[in-house]
């Protein structure tokens, strides 16, 4: 992302989902970050038939953010991408879960993770 002066990347991956979160610090606080489709698959090469269901602003526990749901495959194989962009002085984050929505087990088990997310 241009304008950034620190990024931080941590994934972790448990059978059919994976859990990223992107930190990063920006070198204007005035700055603002376009949560956007683009901004939120940057980091995963070539997608096909990418798809925005969703790209909606949320306030969780009193934080506003931006919340979207998208889709997009890659080798043929189809993912469902739940991103939180949150931007918060230099400081902005991006939490993604990426799974396969035809997963029952995986789609219930992330739709319980964010449920516990609470950001301070």
């Amino acid at each position: 992302m241009e304008g950034v002066k620190k990024e931080e990347k941590f994934y972790h991956q448990v059978d059919d989902i994976t859990v990223a979160v992107d930190h990063g610090v920006i070198d204007d606080s005035n700055k603002e970050i376009d949560f956007s489709q683009d901004t939120f698959l940057m980091d995963y090469g070539d997608l096909d038939d990418k798809c925005c269901e969703k790209i909606e602003g949320k306030n969780i526990y009193g934080q506003n953010m931006t919340y979207a749901k998208l889709s997009a495959k890659k080798n043929s194989y189809p993912y469902t991408f739940e991103c939180f962009g949150i931007h918060s002085g230099e400081d902005y984050w991006i939490i993604t879960y990426i799974y396969n929505e035809n997963n029952k087990t995986s789609k219930e088990l992330v739709e319980k993770s964010i449920k516990s997310i609470e950001f301070h």
